[in-house]
Parts: C-alpha cells; sequence; structure tokens
C-alpha cells in the first residue's frame, strides 16, 4: 500500500488507446462499478469509443484509488458538488483526488487537501490563439502570450491554459468562475505568479502550482513530447510537494518515474480574501 503524507501531492499518468479493439480489462461487467450518475453519463454517450474513454477513465481512478488503501477497487463511492465535481463519500482514507482526460492522456492528482485540480491538455493540434486568448484570457495574460514570438505562442497558450483548468477544477466550479477573473504570469518562469481579480469570485484561499513534465516512457508514448499538464492546490495550512509521479497500467502495478517539476509557485500565494 502506499502512503501519502499531508504535505504530498502524487501525480499518476497513463496512456490508453480507446480506439484500439478487444481491450479486456474494460469487461462488460465492470459497468456495474460506475455510480448511478456516471452510468447516466456513460449511457448518454453515443459513439463506442467515447464509452471506452469514458469508462477508462472511471476504471483508472478507482484502481489508483486501492494503492492507498485496503478497498477493492469496485468498492469507492463518491458525491458530487453542486457543480459535478466528485469527491469521495465520507470514510477513513481522507483522499483528495482529480482526474484529466485529453486524447489518450489520462492524468490523476492526489493529496489530502479537497481543493486539488489537474489538467493534461494534448497540445500537439495547433490553436487560434489570437482568438481564444482573446475570448478566455485576463488581459495581462493576453499581453504576455501575444508578445512571445509566433513559434512560441501555442506553447505559451497551453502553459496558461492547463494552469487555467487546473484552478477551475480546483475550486470545483468548472466555467462557473470565469476564466478572466484571475491571472497567472509566467514572465519569471520557473516561478509561477497568481492574481484573482475579482473579489466576488475569489476563493479567500492560499494556493500552489505546478507545470510538470510528463515523463518520456515507452508507456506514455508522445505523452512526453505532445502533452502539457498542470496542477493546482488550495486552502492548504502548508507547503506541498509534488513527491511522486507515476506511470499506471492495468495489471494493477505502481512504477515510479521521473519527477520531474517545469515551474511552480513559490509558497502559498494568497488569493483576494472573499467579497462579503
Amino acid at each position: 500500500m502506499l502512503s501519502l503524507a499531508s504535505d504530498e501531492l502524487h501525480v499518476w499518468y497513463w496512456h490508453f488507446d480507446a480506439e484500439a479493439p478487444g481491450n479486456a480489462w474494460l469487461a462488460a461487467e465492470k459497468i456495474a462499478w460506475l455510480s448511478e450518475s456516471e452510468r447516466a453519463r456513460y449511457e448518454r454517450l453515443q459513439l463506442p469509443r467515447r464509452r471506452r474513454a469514458f469508462l477508462a477513465g472511471k476504471l483508472f481512478l478507482r484502481e489508483v484509488l486501492s494503492h492507498y488503501s485496503d478497498r477493492p477497487a469496485d468498492s469507492w463511492k463518491f458525491v458530487e458538488n453542486e457543480y459535478g465535481k466528485p469527491a469521495l463519500k465520507a470514510g477513513p482514507e481522507n483522499l483528495a483526488f482529480n482526474l484529466s482526460h485529453s486524447r489518450q492522456g489520462y492524468m490523476l492528482a492526489l493529496s489530502r487537501h479537497g481543493c486539488t485540480g489537474a489538467d493534461i491538455e494534448f497540445s500537439a493540434r495547433s490553436r487560434r490563439v489570437r482568438r481564444l486568448a482573446g475570448r478566455y484570457f485576463s488581459q495581462p495574460e493576453c499581453d504576455w502570450l501575444l508578445g512571445l514570438s509566433e513559434a512560441d505562442q501555442q506553447d505559451g497558450f497551453y502553459c496558461l491554459w492547463t494552469l487555467k483548468e487546473a484552478t477551475i477544477k480546483a475550486r470545483g466550479m468548472g466555467l462557473a468562475l470565469p476564466l478572466d477573473s484571475f491571472s497567472f504570469d509566467l514572465a519569471a518562469t520557473p516561478a509561477i505568479a497568481f492574481t484573482e481579480h475579482e473579489p466576488a469570485q475569489a476563493s479567500g484561499q492560499r494556493w500552489q502550482f505546478w507545470r510538470l513534465a510528463i515523463p518520456r516512457h515507452a508507456a506514455l508514448p508522445e505523452m512526453g513530447r505532445d502533452y502539457h499538464a498542470a496542477v493546482a492546490v488550495a486552502g492548504q495550512a502548508q507547503e506541498l510537494t509534488v513527491s511522486k509521479q507515476f506511470l499506471f497500467n492495468p495489471r494493477g502495478e505502481a512504477e515510479l518515474c521521473e519527477n520531474r517539476i517545469l515551474a511552480q509557485s513559490q509558497g502559498l500565494l494568497p488569493g483576494l480574501a472573499v467579497d462579503q
């Protein structure tokens, strides 16, 4: 069984091709592992590959959680907040998690703090940076991003996007939290600076952020090159450390991999006080 201290954060990666036929690990009987709300979402998906990708992520989560407990993977129970963010039903484990999926890449962050968010993005796809930045990013972020050379703007876009997605997932509000209500300053890389602009949207919490280098490994084909990843945690009383990163495989094995951090915040960054 793996241990996770109160000042640690673990990150797991998995590469799964939902297009590949005959994956025995996704046996039909494992649909019974899903909660009622998860099964409803599964049933709404029309394409078989999307169903496989969805089911794979939920099984991945349960299998990893069981590395930290003596519970079998099919016994985990979840609750959701009003925005749909899942959390473990009350139990002795006190594990917080956040799952992210993009294309064939899966990422799971675990800590002992409920406000934990993770985001992984397939970044080999070219984006209309100017259009998306103007729609979703704050003005300081737009100024920084569009000031980069054209060759660097794609990378800069995904650096910002993954941090912002991880933040709204940590808050558990999804896009109910406007993406331009807070900013990241990456100009001083490898330090990550953070500012909340709107008191009405403020967290009133202290934050930490990390941009992670996905390991280059045979079990993660192209993920170390073609994906960006970030983690955000809020509300902790002490500084956390991304202490371990793991590779997952359906045989239930946990393989430690290179723990390389591209950038991180320095200390606990204060958010704005909550607007009363």
